[in-house]
């Protein structure tokens, strides 16, 4: 019975030897290197490669829309003393203007 065993035993051990062998000889290639297709990417060389160029930065202009109206705060009546026809407007509408500077210059008296 022990002769059995023993034989078993042995007989075991070589079945595992001989798939580590088989399974080890399987992973290297013709070239020797580890992994499947092995022999392959040594032939093939480099991939070819895209490269994206970056544009430079550049301003981009900044348009503010305001979606509303304004109004001010206080208005102000401009009433002339004289009749005649306008011929001149010395500012425009929304500009400030500070005291004692011509508006409008009206049509003079013949």
């Amino acid at each position: 019975m022990k002769s059995i065993f023993k034989s078993s035993i042995s007989i075991l051990i070589i079945s595992l030897l001989l798939i580590t062998t088989a399974c080890s000889s399987h992973e290297t290639g013709a070239t020797g290197k580890k992994g499947p297709g092995s022999a392959r990417q040594g032939k093939m060389g480099p991939l070819p490669v895209d490269v994206y160029k970056v544009p430079p930065p550049y301003d981009i202009p900044v348009e503010l829309k305001y979606p509303a109206r304004i109004r001010s705060a206080g208005d102000v009546t401009i009433v002339a003393r004289v009749s005649g026809i306008l011929q001149k407007m010395s500012f425009k509408e929304g500009e400030f203007v500070k005291k004692g500077t011509i508006l409008f210059k009206i049509e003079p008296d013949l």
